[in-house]
């Protein structure tokens, strides 16, 4: 099923706002998804991203080297008041158990094509965040996992 811009963000020669041309957008079946001419393919909710099966991600390895790296300058238990730089009181990442619990945030603020967080430098890469959604999207797998995914 294809879907294109409403009228209103489309001047009649098919221009959006500021002459910008709007890309014609390809819906996935299921609407869990969007693909662009491009090819790429940009998931609109966790539940869609699919998991690749040749994915070798671990918490050990990849997880906490990204949260250390990226994430755990702000959320973290170890730091308190200004330190904090305006992340939530007890919005942390310390550990597998609570990053699994908090996937679709996580997932919604820094993986994939979302790039919420983390809002100061250093940033992930896209290759980074394309990898932190792989991980997320098979389950967070750690040692304490019975199997790959």
């Amino acid at each position: 099923m294809s879907a294109n811009p409403s009228a209103q963000d489309m001047d009649a020669g098919g221009a959006g706002a500021g002459g910008r041309t709007v890309p014609e957008k390809h819906y996935i079946d299921d609407g869990g998804a969007v693909l662009l001419p491009d090819g790429a393919i940009i998931y609109l909710t966790l539940s869609a991203r699919p998991c690749p099966s040749d994915s070798t991600l671990r918490y050990e390895g990849f997880g906490t080297q990204f949260f250390q790296t990226y994430c755990q300058r702000c959320h973290t238990q170890a730091m308190t008041g200004m330190l904090r730089q305006g992340a939530p009181d007890g919005l942390n990442f310390d550990d597998v158990e609570t990053i699994r619990r908090l996937q679709d945030l996580i997932w919604s603020a820094a993986a994939d094509t979302h790039t919420i967080m983390p809002p100061t430098a250093p940033v992930p890469t896209r290759a980074e965040r394309q990898q932190l959604g792989d991980w997320i999207a098979c389950g967070e797998p750690s040692a304490d996992t019975a199997s790959a995914p």
